[in-house]
């Protein structure tokens, strides 16, 4: 009797274990599946979440950026501290985004206006 409650123990959990390993895989293809597109836009807030884990001294951080597009509409999209470091709020440019990920930003150079002073020659 002992041997069949172990047994039946042990095909809970691999069961319970199969169903955790297809439910990542079906999460992490269906974001791979999203097409990459690639738009003008600008940006116009950054934020960070904090998350922390009950008692344990642990915590999470994500990080945000909104961009505004040509047509007016905005957009946050989650991305990684050095990306998110680099970006500064007014940055144009062209992002490459995948789902909620933002895969990537081309920043536009800002054009000189006629009181802007030239660079020296070098």
């Amino acid at each position: 009797m002992e041997l069949l409650i172990i047994l039946f123990f042990f095909a809970c959990m691999a069961l319970v274990c199969i169903a955790l390993a297809a439910l990542v895989f079906h999460f992490f293809r269906g974001r791979r599946l999203e097409p990459v597109l690639k738009r003008p836009g600008r940006v116009v807030a950054k934020r960070q979440a904090f998350t922390s884990y009950g008692a344990i001294a642990s915590y999470g951080q994500a990080y945000f950026v909104t961009f505004e597009f040509q047509d007016g509409s905005r957009d946050e999209f989650e991305t990684f501290d050095r990306q998110y470091g680099l970006l500064a709020e007014g940055d144009q440019g062209t992002l490459t985004t995948q789902g909620r990920r933002l895969k990537g930003f081309a920043r536009q150079r800002p054009q000189r206006g006629p009181g802007l002073p030239r660079p020296l020659p070098t």
